[in-house]
């Protein structure tokens, strides 16, 4: 091997640094940002479609409930079964078997707290709980099958990375929030200027090929009731017993209002 004079090596290491320069200079791989709302509809809708066709799905969930009109609740372990497009029902565990059975279907609403004898049961949820379709609304936000109208699209403004659409149904004003991925981010559900319930999908699984919601959170905006669930499994069906969305109360079982389930709830951290 030839010995490189001073200048020798000299001349090589400005080749060098010229190379890394060039290098650097190099283009580079850039996300370019959408322009328009038409490719992210096209995500969105193409695994909304791929939900939907899955109408019928039992789930096992961890649930962490929280709030400030809750005392400290232990985690749970809940069952849910939805059924398209406007049942659900879910029942949530304790150590001496069933805690809360609540079901819906449509604008009719049961729940049934068996520690504490308890039931709400109503033909007309808009009248006693101030909601419309509860079973249609539960199914959507569990399932994550929302359905924007396509004003809601031609309006469609940019926050960050996220595309969020706004709209109204019935007395509510929605907002929605889709991320880069197609898949719902969060969705917000209030009456006029007021501030509304949230529900965040902070993750998703690949269940048979379709994007389902893995980690949902929820709470109202005063942050009273909140609830974050983990999905640890998902079954889909061809079709379901609708009996099954039936929740059982006892004859000997006191009827009570909304608020008072909302305390029933509460002190079953004391059992």
């Amino acid at each position: 091997m030839i010995p490189l004079t001073p200048r020798a090596r000299l001349l090589a290491a400005a080749a060098l640094a010229a190379a890394a320069w060039v290098a650097g200079c190099a283009p580079q791989r850039v996300m370019v940002p959408e322009l328009t709302p038409a490719p992210r509809r096209a995500r969105f809708e193409a695994a909304l479609a791929a939900r939907s066709a899955r109408s019928v799905a039992e789930a096992e969930l961890n649930a962490w409930p929280s709030g400030t009109a809750l005392p400290q609740l232990p985690g749970v372990q809940a069952r849910l079964l939805l059924v398209g497009p406007d049942a659900f029902r879910l029942r949530v565990g304790s150590l001496f078997g069933i805690a809360l059975d609540m079901a819906a279907r449509g604008d009719s609403f049961t729940a049934y707290v068996p520690p504490r004898r308890v039931a709400l049961e109503t033909g007309a949820a808009r009248e006693s709980l101030g909601i419309s379709d509860p079973g249609g609304l539960g199914y959507r936000m569990w399932s994550a099958t929302w359905r924007p109208p396509d004003a809601a699209w031609n309006d469609a403004i940019w926050e960050d990375s996220l595309l969020v659409l706004r709209w109204t149904e019935a007395e509510d004003s929605v907002r929605f929030a889709i991320g880069s991925t197609g898949l719902p981010r969060w969705i917000e559900m209030g009456r006029g200027r007021e501030p509304g319930a949230r529900a965040e999908y902070q993750s998703w699984a690949r269940v048979e090929g379709v994007a389902w919601p893995a980690v949902l959170s929820v709470a109202d905006p005063r942050g009273q009731y909140g609830l974050r669930c983990h999905v640890t499994s998902v079954q889909f069906r061809r079709s379901a017993d609708r009996s099954r969305l039936a929740v059982e109360v006892p004859d000997q079982a006191a009827h009570i209002t909304r608020e008072q389930l909302k305390r029933a709830i509460a002190r079953l951290g004391k059992l």
